[in-house]
């Protein structure tokens, strides 16, 4: 089986499974991953072959299109998480592989590195106060429960019966 057969598994059985299945946004997450990084570069492998020797050039591909430590590590998770989850018919996992981050060359995550930006109280005022509306509250809720407006989306859609 190739990666790219074992990723679209991997997703559909994710989703649908019955213990813990993955929200839609993760699907998502994860579906962009395996089309935009993993496919293009693994996806015809077998996925028996994907060992820490192509983990490295992989890695190394990663940080060739300049992406940045969380991403190259979230797109590798996905990719352990899709050979993870080839198993026998009695449950078995097929490939337990030994990862050595080291050689592969996974960066590590520093978080006082990251640029993750903080939006301040007269910021949020100042959205709010020249928004419409509806907006103003919707601006209100996401800064005060720390949503995102994926995530807004998909609670209101589901508290009123719809589909995204």
């Amino acid at each position: 089986m190739t990666v790219n057969e074992q990723a679209a598994k991997f997703i559909i059985d994710s989703l649908t499974r019955r213990r813990s299945p993955i929200k839609a946004a993760t699907a998502r997450a994860y579906q962009s991953h395996i089309t935009k990084w993993i496919n293009p570069y693994l996806g015809n492998a077998p996925v028996s072959s994907i060992q820490n020797g192509m983990a490295k050039d992989f890695i190394a591909s990663l940080h060739r299109a300049g992406l940045k430590p969380a991403s190259i590590n979230a797109i590798f998770m996905t990719l352990k998480l899709v050979i993870a989850s080839a198993v026998t018919e009695e449950g078995d996992q097929l490939y337990d592989v030994k990862w050595n981050p080291d050689f592969i060359g996974l960066p590590v995550v520093v978080p006082a590195e990251q640029d993750a930006p903080t939006v301040t109280p007269s910021a949020v005022y100042e959205a709010i106060s020249r928004a419409f509306r509806l907006e103003k509250a919707l601006y209100a809720l996401l800064a005060g429960t720390g949503l995102r407006i994926g995530e807004a989306r998909s609670h209101l859609c589901s508290l009123n019966g719809l589909r995204w």
